[in-house]
């Protein structure tokens, strides 16, 4: 079990926050050299107090087939809980039922694989995150 730590999600990082309008941040990481199995969390995205998710994708092209957890530290399956993908699933969108949380302190998106059928090595993982601030 590693944690691994996208650019903008290292320490450090200021996470965006515009108090009008939308913010994108666009996350990747490449595991390329890097064996990942069961219990990995992948840390991808600052996200400000007071920011609520209006959009969410996700995108692993993770060799073989595993499950994936997508949600922050405190709740890891807030925006997908246990989903199985394999190699060439493309981008998955997280529903609209499972945005709008608006955060009261800040947070990171993290991604997690819960199970996996074959030890990989190399891929990414790539989230795209469009959020609004309600205060």
């Amino acid at each position: 079990m590693a944690t691994f730590t996208a650019g903008p999600a290292q320490p450090g990082v200021q996470p965006k926050a515009l108090r009008v309008g939308l913010v994108n941040v666009k996350s990747n990481l490449s595991l390329d050299g890097v064996s990942t199995s069961i219990g990995h969390t992948f840390n991808m995205v600052k996200i400000p107090a007071h920011a609520k998710i209006s959009y969410l994708v996700l995108n692993c092209n993770i060799s073989g087939e595993y499950t994936l957890q997508a949600g922050d530290t405190v709740n890891g399956e807030r925006f997908r809980s246990t989903s199985t993908y394999s190699t060439g699933v493309g981008d998955v969108i997280v529903p609209i039922r499972a945005l709008g949380y608006s955060y009261s302190a800040d947070d990171t998106i993290i991604l997690k694989i819960s199970l996996a059928s074959v030890l990989t090595l190399g891929g990414g993982v790539h989230v795209n995150a469009i959020f609004t601030m309600d205060a």
